[in-house]
């Protein structure tokens, strides 16, 4: 019936009614096509973000690592230089200043890795390590005579 139907169309209402078919086509392809782009879009933003973010999250860790070098740093200079007392004591000064910075870039590299949805434990226990670290360190050099360090 519907062959029968076409077959009495004229040639100029089949082509318009084909053209027509063709730019229907064109059209549902080409809103598929821009619903795909956008999507990969999103995707590639998103892929973009959390690779920021965690190159966020490896700068604060190598943070961690360089604030507990410069407190090494202060506790070689305190054994080594320790003869002046007003040296002493500044490089004691500084060996406490420095305890602060790892701590709280660990807690910074904690939040970061919690919102990564990254297990944290292992930054509680450096955290907890680096603390009884410092106090013991802090408890010798209190005890710890410059003029004579036998």
């Amino acid at each position: 019936m519907l062959k029968r139907m076409v077959k009495r169309l004229k040639i100029r209402t089949r082509l318009f009614l084909l053209s027509s078919l063709m730019l229907g086509l064109m059209i549902i392809g080409t809103g598929l096509a821009l619903y795909i782009l956008t999507n990969a879009k999103e995707m590639r933003n998103a892929g973009i973000a959390r690779t920021n973010a965690f190159n966020d999250l490896l700068g604060s860790a190598r943070d961690i690592r360089t604030g507990t070098s410069a407190q090494v740093s202060s506790l070689k200079n305190l054994l080594l230089h320790g003869e002046d007392a007003t040296a002493n004591q500044k490089d004691l000064d500084l060996f406490s200043k420095s305890a602060s910075a790892p701590q709280e870039t660990a807690a910074k590299v904690k939040d970061l890795m919690q919102k990564q949805g990254i297990d944290s434990a292992s930054i509680d226990e450096i955290t907890r390590h680096h603390a009884d670290l410092t106090a013991k360190y802090r408890d010798a050099l209190r005890g710890f005579n410059p003029v004579d360090p036998a």
